[in-house]
């Protein structure tokens, strides 16, 4: 065999070989809707580490689609979606990663066009299992008290974290985080927490702690 003949082979072999092999796992598309404005209402169960809550948010589409797409912590079992007019919608797990959950509307919506969808849900929150975070303890619920960081994702998001809060959409009310036992130290730490939501305008959140 020639050397012309031997470069020809191991070029074929390598084009093969790229055939062969398996495809690059694609990152999925960015959402077709994006969270608008939030309105979550939420209770912390400290006996049982875990969190229930209502949220009702408002997507604007910038697509044309019929699929919403939220990002939710795993360990939240949602048991109920419903539409602004109050029916109960279709909705499922990503089955290639159960972050994701995707809620089927009744027909496609036009872009820039509005929805509003309210979830209920609820799950324990414990430690790190699931963590949108792999191995980081991104939210914890228990006797001592609790912390929520976004990268858990305890309320439906929108491709965070690319596309930040709608803060300019957002109420400045918030309720602040309620515990069993405090001393001065917490208190003055929940305060400053508290002055630091309204300055970001975060999300109506009402918290309470059972």
């Amino acid at each position: 065999m020639t050397r012309r003949n031997q470069r020809n082979a191991l070029i074929l072999t390598a084009i093969l070989l790229l055939a062969c092999s398996p495809l690059r796992a694609q990152a999925p598309p960015p959402p077709a809707f994006l969270a608008d404005h939030y309105d979550v209402s939420a209770t912390l169960d400290t006996i049982t580490q875990s969190l229930s809550a209502v949220a009702k948010v408002d997507f604007k589409a910038r697509d044309v689609s019929s699929a919403v797409r939220i990002e939710l912590h795993p360990n939240l079992n949602v048991t109920d979606v419903k539409s602004a007019e109050g029916k109960t919608l279709g909705f499922e797990r990503d089955t290639q990663n159960p972050l994701n959950l995707i809620v089927n509307l009744p027909s496609p919506v036009a872009t820039g066009a509005k929805v509003t969808l309210t979830f209920t849900y609820a799950g324990p929150l414990a430690n790190e299992e699931n963590s949108p975070v792999p191995g980081v303890r991104a939210a914890a619920i228990n006797r001592e008290g609790a912390f929520l960081l976004l990268p858990a994702r305890w309320f439906p998001l929108t491709n965070y974290p690319l596309e930040p809060l709608p803060h300019r959409h957002l109420s400045s009310q918030c309720s602040g985080f309620l515990r069993r036992s405090r001393d001065r130290q917490s208190r003055r730490s929940d305060a400053h927490a508290r002055q630091k939501y309204r300055r970001r305008q975060s999300p109506r959140l009402h918290l309470s702690v059972r």
